[in-house]
C-alpha cells in the first residue's frame, strides 16, 4: 500500500523542527504534551486541537488540508 502525501503543515512542521534541530520527543517535553500524543497527531487523522497546539508554537501559519 502507498503511503498517502503528507500535508502541507506536516511538510511545514517537519522542516521548522529540522531548522530548530529537534524531533518530536524535544518538541513534546517543549510543549507539555507526551511524545506519543504529537506523534498521533503528525500522522494520523483526528486531534485538531494538538494540530493547531503544534502549529502555533512553531508559528506555522498553513492550514490542515
Amino acid at each position: 500500500m502507498a503511503k498517502k502525501p503528507k500535508e502541507k503543515w506536516q511538510v511545514a512542521v517537519r522542516a521548522k523542527l529540522e531548522e530548530m534541530g529537534i524531533g518530536y520527543k524535544e518538541l513534546a517535553e517543549r510543549m507539555g504534551e507526551k511524545e506519543g500524543c504529537v506523534r498521533q497527531a503528525m500522522c494520523k487523522p483526528g486531534m485538531p486541537i494538538l494540530k493547531k497546539k503544534i502549529r502555533d508554537y512553531l508559528n506555522i501559519h498553513v492550514d490542515e488540508e
